[in-house]
């Protein structure tokens, strides 16, 4: 993927710059990844009722590494794995569905962590 000409000479809106190649990061293929390629997939998937694409979109982010934010730092802290996407998608969800509504022990990790 290139980049439209302009930002080829600018690294901000308005100033001009000396030409610089550009391309995309591994962060930002990761969140590519982990953001819209493995849901878009898994929505086909469940859509045309295709068992291998939703596999398919589970193993990309299981093949993806792990994201690194103070959600998933919380949970590292207490011991929690993060691997790769895959748990870092878990744990994120664990703490908008769990945490966040202070339902702690119906969570496993949350009923283990208060034992």
């Amino acid at each position: 993927v290139t980049p439209h000409d302009y930002w080829l000479y600018h690294y901000h809106f308005g100033k001009k710059t000396t030409f610089r190649e550009k391309s995309i990061g591994n962060d930002m293929l990761n969140n590519l990844i982990i953001n819209t390629l493995a849901p878009v997939l898994f929505a086909y998937g469940l859509y045309h009722n295709q068992e291998s694409a939703r596999e398919r979109s589970l193993k990309w982010l299981e093949k993806t590494r792990a994201e690194k934010n103070s959600i998933t730092r919380g949970f590292e802290q207490y011991g929690v794995e993060n691997k790769c996407a895959f748990d870092s998608q878990a744990l994120i969800e664990l703490k908008n569905e769990y945490c966040s509504l202070k339902r702690c022990l119906e969570c496993a990790v949350g009923h283990a962590l208060l034992k």
